[in-house]
């Protein structure tokens, strides 16, 4: 994943599951995920991080 794309709050699919962004580690390329069902908290690494068009999060546009 591209660090400079990761904003808090964003929705990402990755290896442990799928959450949104709470908190990010640029230094350590890390991820705070917040489970979107249950809301438990898990840490991932950028480069666990799935590229999932489908994920849509609050700055998609729609026409």
């Amino acid at each position: 994943m591209d660090v400079s794309k990761a904003k808090l709050g964003n929705f990402c699919a990755t290896k442990k599951g799928d959450g949104r962004i709470r908190s990010i580690d640029k230094e350590h390329h890390l991820l705070l995920m917040a489970d979107y069902v249950d809301d438990h908290e898990f840490v991932v690494r950028f480069d666990e991080v799935i590229n999932d068009p489908q994920v849509h999060n609050s700055d998609d546009i729609y026409y």
